[in-house]
């Protein structure tokens, strides 16, 4: 990804504005969440990126999952029954 260093003020309210070219270029769009950390200095990162990517290995997790337990009879080994696997993956 290229570097987009811009310059830009916080307002009389303490609002902070984006430049439209550095949301584009981080695909940072209307209602996402973002968190400003400090730690010596002023760090922004996205949530909702990271909620996709969980929630995209979630469903392959899960597709996995059942696939694993198809046609799998109990004499076969230790295999978990597909509601004890949702509960485990937390959907």
């Amino acid at each position: 990804m290229e570097e987009n260093v811009v310059k830009t003020k916080l307002d009389s309210s303490g609002r902070l504005v984006i430049p439209a070219k550095t949301r584009r270029a981080a695909g940072i769009k209307k209602g996402d969440v973002l968190i400003i950390a400090s730690h010596g200095e002023v760090i922004l990162r996205q949530v909702n990126r990271n909620k996709k990517k969980i929630q995209e290995w979630q469903k392959g997790m899960l597709s996995y999952t059942i696939q694993l337990t198809k046609g799998v009879s109990k004499d076969e080994g230790k295999w978990v029954s597909r509601d004890y696997a949702r509960r485990k993956l937390g959907l």
